[in-house]
């Protein structure tokens, strides 16, 4: 092959190689909580959303708080690919490895994305979703009893 054609192909390749890159987005936040446990936050999609202690993508942290002021952690899930997601969160206290549920509802800390700050008793996909074409910064998701 000519040497020439071979340079151009192998510039073109270099420019442009990012054009045909998947686009991956990042999704970051803070979780606050007033207690201590670990602490569990997943990256969820319509699809998995059903599925309790379950998501696209999980973190799992053991948290500490002595004194029950709101403390805050920083997130981030890296490499997702555009899209409409949600995230929960909850705090395990007892370390069971699950949200302990009760009559009325949760008995630990929980959270999630709510699209309008309201925590309602029962979510659904609409209130808690939202679209991600490009990176979110300052998601903040506070987690209550």
């Amino acid at each position: 092959m000519n040497p020439r054609l071979c340079l151009l192909l192998a510039i073109a390749v270099i420019l442009c190689g990012p054009c045909f890159a998947d686009e991956t987005i990042n999704i970051s936040g803070i979780i606050e909580y007033s207690a201590s446990g670990n602490l569990f936050i997943f990256l969820v999609d319509e699809k998995n959303s059903k599925t309790p202690f379950a998501g696209i993508k999980t973190i799992k942290e053991e948290v500490k708080n002595n004194d029950g002021s709101i403390q805050r952690f920083d997130f981030v899930f890296v490499g997702i690919e555009p899209g409409t997601y949600a995230v929960r969160a909850f705090l395990d206290e007892d370390r069971n490895g699950k949200l302990n549920r009760g009559i009325t509802g949760p008995l630990e800390p929980w959270g999630m994305s709510w699209q309008d700050g309201v925590n309602r008793n029962w979510p659904q996909w609409r209130h808690y979703c939202f679209k991600a074409e490009k990176n979110i910064d300052g998601l903040i998701i506070r987690l209550e009893d």
